[in-house]
């Protein structure tokens, strides 16, 4: 269990297309331009759903427009005032604690930290670097500094990215061993045909869009967070044997079958998702909520 790992298999650190950005300019701290800050997040948390971009700076022929019509849907860019995007403007630590606090959801934060430039921090970001530092995911520089206008690096961005998920599960197989195993953080799944079994996820667990219609089986599975279900078909995702709090699905057509020993607190449906009991031994599935 390492995280993400630094190799030239790992999607997520591949360059984001052919005459782009190569794998030597995401590994090396170099600056980061916001199309490329935004493909590493939507590789990473497996979007593939997009909407459409009508940005005077984005062209139909443009190879990131997909990326910006994924971070459109997911809610994290909106845009600015005069009807751009900016996708090749360097993008700031303060800027980026904005961009992961929408995709993450995070709340609007009480807490104060005292970074030494704290008055420095624009007003519009403020929330955004609190609920991130809080988080744990930008925690300033030894000097104590958190350097809102600074140019975010791609080193940086693999940084967090480490940070919010303790394992990606990118490729089909069976991950977990014969005897239970802890995950000290987070996890996301954005491949079909992968099977997570005796595993303990000391966060949550995202089952990406990019799943697509395939098949992902939760097998003596103990989820301690939140667990999302943004992909999978009518009936490919299976959960056997485990225990999960809160399940919000959030993918139409989905069905989420429960078996053996399954015990959910809480299932969340949404867009047309079903939720069916198949030989279940005890609580099973505690409450529904259909929106």
């Amino acid at each position: 269990m390492g995280g993400i790992s630094y190799t030239v298999s790992n999607p997520h650190l591949m360059g984001v297309s052919a005459g782009s950005y190569s794998l030597a300019e995401l590994m090396f701290p170099t600056l980061c331009v916001g199309v490329a800050f935004a493909a590493l997040l939507n590789r990473t948390f497996g979007l593939t759903e997009g909407v459409p971009a009508e940005f005077s700076d984005v062209s139909d022929t443009d190879w990131f427009k997909a990326d910006i019509e994924k971070a459109l849907a997911a809610g994290y860019i909106k845009g600015y005032p005069d009807g751009t995007v900016k996708p090749n403007n360097y993008i700031t630590r303060q800027e980026a604690s904005l961009v992961l606090a929408r995709l993450l959801s995070l709340s609007q934060d009480v807490e104060t930290y005292y970074f030494s430039d704290y008055d420095s921090i624009a007003e519009w970001s403020r929330w955004a670097v609190m609920a991130c530092a809080r988080r744990g995911l930008m925690i300033g520089y030894p000097d104590d500094s958190f350097g809102p206008e600074r140019n975010i690096t791609r080193a940086e961005t693999v940084t967090i990215l480490d940070r919010i998920f303790a394992e990606v599960y990118n490729a089909p197989g069976v991950y977990g061993t014969e005897v239970p195993t802890e995950v000290e953080g987070s996890v996301v799944v954005t491949s079909t045909g992968v099977t997570l079994q005796n595993l303990t996820i000391h966060g949550d667990l995202l089952i990406a869009q990019a799943v697509g219609d395939g098949e992902v089986t939760l097998k003596n599975v103990v989820v301690r967070g939140k667990t999302q279900v943004s992909g999978g078909g009518a009936n490919s995702v299976v959960v056997i044997d485990s225990t999960l709090r809160t399940v919000d699905v959030d993918k139409e057509g989905v069905t989420l079958r429960v078996q053996g020993t399954t015990v959910i607190d809480t299932v969340n449906l949404n867009a047309g998702a079903r939720v069916e009991e198949d030989g279940v031994e005890g609580d099973g599935v505690k409450d529904v909520n259909v929106d």
